[in-house]
């Protein structure tokens, strides 16, 4: 069936909060209780919510009924496929993670989504890639997926993924800028709730300016050139961070690119990711760089990104999630 955007919004909602009564989803969509309940009933007949029972309120003779997302409706899967081997996650549809493997050939990850396609209602997939693994350089591989007729089967890069699941899970941040350094720097703009994308389908890249000596950004600072060897990001973060030198370089040439973005965006937020980024040290080294050249600078709207291990092996998964829901 095709869902409303009312309905729709009753199935994010459960997913961030899990359980919900009829009456704080009413309030949090400014419904009344009777359009929520006339909203929800063909959810609740159609199986993508459960009805868990009645809680009180605390008043006499009063309760509340709670709902929930059925885990059972359906299930989404994520392929994030790295230099040297691909991450698969898969999820339900009450948003909880039920399978997270690695593979490091194409015929081991089609054969286990051949399985799981045959024994459950698939409902999508994301494939989130890395720029030298984007989808026309896979062209064979986007063939095998298709064969399994999974329906809303999205291809995503990896760092606009980790930025639509930040925003899915942080709403109330509605302009932001999301940073991932490792193996390359990759960006990803949110203005008004919404990531900036071009006409042709790509993203604005601070990683894609020049230095004064004609250098691409990216260029400079990615693993690949000072490591001097073709080298994936857990490997990379662990020798880069070991080799302060180099990594004080490439953190003065971050900063100064994340100086002249913010001066350009006039931005609320700067969401580092990446493991070496979500390092408390290697974040705080950052914030002593940008003060040396901008004593001014707002170091408040700096932060990490949310558990950033858990939630970019499961991102692809979610991303699909969140494609099913547009």
């Amino acid at each position: 069936m095709n869902l409303n955007k009312t309905q729709k919004r009753i199935i994010e909602l459960l997913l961030l909060k899990k359980t919900a009564s009829k009456k704080e989803l009413a309030l949090e969509m400014n419904l009344s209780q009777a359009a929520l309940t006339l909203a929800s009933r063909t959810l609740l007949e159609e199986g993508y919510i459960l009805s868990e029972g009645k809680k009180s309120n605390g008043k006499a003779g009063r309760s509340e009924e709670l709902l929930s997302l059925n885990p059972d409706y359906g299930y989404f899967l994520g392929v994030d496929a790295k230099k040297s081997s691909i991450t698969f996650s898969e999820m339900d549809f009450a948003g909880n993670l039920v399978s997270l493997k690695r593979f490091t050939l194409d015929c081991e990850l089609l054969d286990y989504i051949a399985k799981e396609a045959m024994m459950k209602n698939i409902l999508g997939m994301s494939v989130t890639y890395r720029k030298s693994l984007e989808p026309s350089q896979n062209e064979g591989l986007v063939m095998k997926l298709e064969q399994f007729n999974i329906p809303h089967i999205s291809f995503v890069n990896n760092v606009e993924a980790l930025a639509n699941v930040y925003h899915f899970l942080h709403e109330e941040d509605k302009n932001f800028l999301l940073v991932k350094y490792g193996p390359g720097l990759g960006s990803c703009i949110y203005v008004n709730g919404e990531p900036i994308i071009r006409k042709n389908g790509t993203r604005s890249e601070i990683g894609h300016g020049y230095l004064s000596n004609g250098s691409k950004i990216e260029d400079v600072v990615s693993f690949d050139t000072l490591l001097g060897k073709d080298i994936d990001e857990q490997e990379g973060a662990v020798e880069l961070f070991d080799n302060k030198e180099k990594l004080s370089s490439a953190l003065s040439v971050i900063a100064l690119t994340l100086l002249d973005a913010d001066a350009l965006l006039a931005l609320d937020k700067i969401i580092f990711a990446g493991l070496l980024l979500t390092k408390n040290e290697v974040k705080e080294h950052l914030i002593k760089i940008i003060l040396r050249y901008n004593e001014e600078f707002d170091t408040q709207k700096i932060s990490p990104y949310p558990d950033y291990e858990k939630l970019n092996k499961i991102k692809a998964a979610l991303q699909s999630y969140l494609d099913w829901l547009k």
